[in-house]
């Protein structure tokens, strides 16, 4: 029995998969079509040195799939990628959605759902986002409210605002459309601070993709750790770009020292304390993603304000300002001895135990919790 597709349903979350596996098959099926071709589920980038867009659409319509007129890349749109010429004759691209003006969201009752809706749209898809991505993720961490229909708060509406005014001004959703020959050279640029971890890649001095993840508000691992971590993830962002040779900068000393005698094996790498064993198991893992590869991979060190991942781990000190002086006004109005006996009065936990339960409402409370769990009889 043999089944035929012959509709491909919208309502399938499996549905991009499935047309990009249809279209990659069709179009590998000429050598020198899939060659001269590449594409991101249905659309379709011809390079007219190797082949025509006529032979391109015979070919497909041949297997039954027919397409539209074709459009040159020169001021197209491609997955709200607006492409064009820049001054030196260079293809770029830049943001090809609109986004909200910073006067109407200042008026405006912003709720969780419209705050998670407007920074989908600035940042989406987007290869490049700079400092928005750790922007876009800090408030929305900091808004207030549950439901998707509670609001914000004053404070994470400002930052809002605040967001949409710099991008007025200017707009890091941008870079070249060509990587051309990206997996023979490049650049990973990787940072982590107490707030996020963040990657750059760069070739030809150019920035062609970034990330940033926040870190969560209970994590107490070393900061070298969190480096070691960022380059793990570089790693494996330079992976899916298929680079064989790349070189990566990072600002810490110990880490680069480990990497070094890693790639190089000249040297044990030397950690005490408790994380030792988890530091072996990543300098372990990427000596494994390194062979398994075959990366040619150099380790260079350089000053924090070189570092051109420095931007994707910062966000505004006022914003961190405002933090702290929230969480001192919650502090002042709290008992905190009170607020341990209630929290241990419930279940009479151990030190460790209570002070963790404790500190899920008020962050602050220290070890002086001690005392409260050994006067209770």
């Amino acid at each position: 029995m043999q089944y035929h597709l012959t509709r491909l349903g919208f309502g399938l979350n499996s549905a991009p998969k499935i047309m990009s596996s249809i279209l990659d098959k069709v179009l590998s099926l000429d050598a020198g079509i899939g060659e001269a071709t590449d594409h991101y589920i249905d659309d379709i980038i011809v390079d007219l040195k190797k082949t025509s867009v006529e032979n391109v659409v015979n070919h497909l319509e041949r297997y039954g799939l027919l397409t539209k007129e074709p459009e040159e890349c020169d001021g197209a749109q491609v997955l709200d990628l607006q492409i064009f010429t820049n001054d030196k004759k260079v293809l770029c691209w830049k943001r090809g959605n609109i986004i909200p003006k910073s006067e109407d969201i200042e008026n405006e009752k912003v709720t969780r759902r419209r705050l998670f809706s407007i920074c989908g749209h600035l940042i989406g898809h987007y290869p490049i986002g700079n400092w928005l991505r750790i922007a876009c993720s800090f408030t929305k961490r900091y808004s207030q409210g549950d439901a998707w229909d509670d609001l914000i708060g004053d404070q994470a509406q400002s930052w809002l605002v605040e967001i949409l005014c710099r991008l007025e001004a200017s707009d890091p959703v941008k870079g070249t459309w060509n990587a051309d020959g990206i997996q023979n050279r490049a650049i990973l640029w990787c940072d982590a601070s107490s707030i996020a971890m963040g990657v750059a890649i760069e070739y030809n001095r150019v920035i062609v993709e970034d990330a940033a993840w926040l870190r969560s508000t209970n994590d107490v691992m070393h900061i070298n750790m969190a480096e070691l971590d960022a380059v793990v993830r570089g790693i494996n962002l330079a992976v899916k770009w298929d680079i064989k040779n790349l070189s990566i900068f990072i600002d810490s000393v110990t880490v680069h020292k480990w990497l070094k005698n890693v790639l190089t094996e000249s040297h044990r790498v030397r950690s005490n304390g408790l994380s030792e064993m988890l530091i072996k198991r990543r300098l372990s893992l990427l000596r494994d993603l390194i062979k398994e590869y075959s990366m040619n991979i150099i380790v260079k060190w350089v000053p924090s304000s070189k570092n051109k991942a420095d931007v994707l781990t910062r966000v505004s000190k006022k914003w961190l300002n405002e933090i702290s002086r929230k969480n001192v006004k919650e502090l002042c109005g709290v008992n905190i001895a009170d607020e341990i006996r209630k929290c241990h009065s419930k279940h009479h936990f151990g030190v460790n135990q209570t002070m963790f339960t404790i500190q899920q409402r008020i962050p602050q409370v220290s070890r002086k919790c001690r005392d409260s769990v050994r006067k209770c009889r």
